[in-house]
């Protein structure tokens, strides 16, 4: 059983993150490119490529203008990667990384339910994927472009991370809770997060981001989380299942 998991987690993963790169590579990275423009000329500092997982639980890497700054009399060029093909390399290799632990995330999912996996079912766990760790907090805090304003990182990732664990929880309660008077109770707790509001920016500077820009960033990162997650939700499953026919035909020709 931990072998298949481990070979599902992997295999699959690294099949999601391969495809959703050249999906990536077509819709949100050409965005990133054109608001990191926004952001430079309207910075007018330097600024690091770094790896942000999104509110779409995608990672990208683009410039980051919070770099801290260096002391003026000795400035330092933090690294990067250069444009072009080793910065579409380390995008790739975050996919990987990303796909990979979500991989393992839904795979264990799979064992602890105990039900047949195939496929059609990797597609529904792949929705409620899609659902608690993309759509639900995106209500919040949409994927932001590099540039647009942001609250406070912490204030941010808390409750990103309140609303990921509670529409998890929700969710679960709805689907697999027995008594209908539990079920209910998850509709309250999707909501928890929502009722008590996202962390809004500081200011009213909206940034040197477009806001058409932004919007249209918002709308593909969350198409292409849709595209992850199905893709990981059937290429698991159907992993799974082959996996699991495999290793029960040798029992089945010991016990003939």
């Amino acid at each position: 059983m931990l072998r298949r998991m481990i070979q599902t987690g992997l295999f699959a993963g690294f099949l999601t993150a391969l495809l959703y790169s050249v999906v990536q590579a077509f819709t949100v990275t050409p965005l990133i490119f054109e608001a990191e423009v926004f952001e430079q000329a309207g910075g007018g500092h330097s600024h690091a490529v770094v790896e942000h997982l999104h509110e779409d639980g995608q990672t990208h890497l683009h410039q980051n203008g919070e770099a801290e700054a260096a002391p003026a009399t000795e400035p330092v060029e933090p690294w990067s990667p250069a444009d072009g093909f080793e910065r579409y390399g380390f995008t790739v290799f975050a996919n990987i990384v990303t796909a990979v632990g979500f991989s393992f995330v839904m795979v264990a999912a799979f064992a602890v339910w105990g039900k047949p996996v195939d496929m059609r079912v990797g597609l529904w766990w792949g929705l409620a994927g899609y659902a608690i760790f993309a759509l639900a907090p995106s209500l919040g805090l949409p994927p932001e472009v590099p540039g647009a304003a942001a609250a406070p990182l912490e204030a941010r990732q808390t409750w990103w991370f309140g609303a990921m664990a509670a529409t998890a929880i929700g969710l679960g309660l709805l689907v697999f809770a027995k008594p209908i008077w539990l079920r209910l109770v998850g509709i309250p707790i999707l909501l928890i997060p929502h009722l008590i509001g996202a962390p809004r920016p500081i200011g009213l500077d909206p940034g040197p981001v477009p806001p058409e820009l932004a919007s249209l960033y918002v709308v593909w990162a969350l198409v292409t989380a849709l595209v992850f997650w199905l893709l990981l939700g059937a290429s698991a499953g159907e992993i799974y299942r082959r996996l699991g026919e495999a290793d029960a035909r040798p029992a089945a020709g010991r016990a003939a």
